[in-house]
């Protein structure tokens, strides 16, 4: 389909920025749709995702509802990404500041390898826009806003802890080197310490992650040991895996 303003030389342009760009590009296609008017109630890439959302081979039931339903969808991707960049926004100064890289999470990791995948796979597959808005889309912008809800929670029980991030980082050095040495009270002091302030530790296979938690208060202290293994929410039940003398 070729629009009514797409002369020449637009697609001969088009080519040629395309292969400057990228090389070795196999796109040997191009589909054009003719004008839309969208009112101003609904965002302006509103019929786009509603085209997306759909296989181009498909009947289209076009629909006033169903142009609210993309545009409602629209909003939501630009305010995943703006709120994730608002919350990133303090960790890119201090990665500027201390030239250390970021890590991600083993959940993160695999949530971009499957998108990744997806989007070869069913743009492979006759173009099956659909099902990467409607799926694998969706379920990288839920991880997106519940990682974003961490790290607004983690913010207030810093403020709250009167801690920062580098202060839990080095208490969780300070415990892996008791730890290490079979320093168990040093270790379950600290961990204590910690979950009394609304923070609490989980070893999560050789790493030991932070989150906020209820701060516990103490009125009979206990002996530390004890307290490790104690049924507290704040702290992980998961029990710490002592080695026996002999073992390694």
């Amino acid at each position: 389909m070729v629009v009514m303003d797409l002369i020449f030389p637009h697609h001969e342009n088009e080519t040629a920025q395309s292969s400057a760009a990228c090389s070795e590009s196999n796109v040997t296609y191009w589909v054009y749709n003719g004008f839309v008017t969208v009112t101003k109630l609904y965002h302006l890439l509103a019929p786009r995702h509603f085209l997306l959302g759909m296989h181009y081979r498909s009947p289209v039931n076009y629909s006033t509802s169903q142009i609210e339903i993309a545009s409602d969808a629209i909003f939501y991707i630009y305010q995943t990404l703006k709120d994730a960049q608002e919350a990133l926004a303090g960790f890119r100064e201090k990665n500027k500041t201390n030239d250390s890289k970021a890590s991600i999470s083993q959940e993160v990791g695999k949530c971009i390898k499957n998108l990744r995948k997806e989007i070869l796979t069913k743009m492979s597959d006759d173009l099956h826009t659909s099902t990467i808005l409607n799926a694998a889309l969706l379920e990288a912008l839920r991880l997106i806003n519940s990682s974003v809800e961490r790290l607004k929670l983690k913010e207030k029980a810093l403020m709250r802890a009167g801690l920062t991030e580098d202060d839990i980082l080095i208490k969780i050095e300070e415990r892996a080197r008791a730890r290490k040495v079979q320093e168990w009270g040093e270790s379950d002091k600290i961990r204590t310490k910690l979950a009394a302030l609304g923070i609490a530790l989980m070893d999560v296979g050789k790493e030991t992650i932070w989150r906020p938690c209820v701060p516990i208060q103490q009125e009979n202290p206990v002996d530390p040991v004890q307290q490790e293994h104690a049924d507290v929410p704040c702290v992980s039940t998961d029990k710490e895996q002592r080695p026996t003398h002999g073992s390694s």
